[in-house]
């Protein structure tokens, strides 16, 4: 099970991070699980509110392989009622390799470029997803930073 960082807000080392950093390689984004409903009673035309949350955990890391689990939670409401009438929860795994082993407040930093490595992947899931359920389709933001 992937533990989510609990540093407190600590900076890293800058040295140490350039060093994870750049003896790091992406070598696989793996979608672990995906699960949607639409629920069709909800649905109202005329748009709606769309929510989204990502949670990025850490397994510890071992022979210079780090694996990221993230979890990329949506949310659609029709704007004229509060009930939810589509979600989709999609899980990945991110493989790394790293030459330096990361500290926890190399993680807790490093967490923001595993989203933004999943980002495309999930977003690209979600929206086609959504869209073959005859509901609403979810068109998750870019993420630019």
């Amino acid at each position: 099970m992937a533990k989510e960082s609990s540093v407190p807000d600590k900076t890293p080392d800058k040295k140490k991070y350039e060093a994870f950093i750049s003896g790091l390689e992406l070598r696989a984004i793996r979608l672990e699980s995906c699960r949607g409903d639409f629920i069709r009673e909800s649905f109202a035309d005329g748009g709606g509110k769309i929510s989204y949350t990502v949670d990025v955990g850490f397994e510890d890391p071992r022979d210079s392989i780090l694996e990221a689990v993230v979890t990329v939670r949506s949310r659609a409401k029709p704007l004229e009622t509060r009930k939810m009438c589509t979600k989709v929860d999609c899980t990945y795994v991110l493989t790394y390799m790293f030459d330096s082993e990361p500290d926890a407040a190399i993680l807790k930093v490093f967490a923001r470029n595993v989203e933004m490595n999943v980002w495309p992947y999930a977003r690209e899931l979600i929206q086609n997803l959504t869209a073959r359920m005859a509901g609403p389709t979810l068109m998750l933001p870019l993420r630019k930073q």
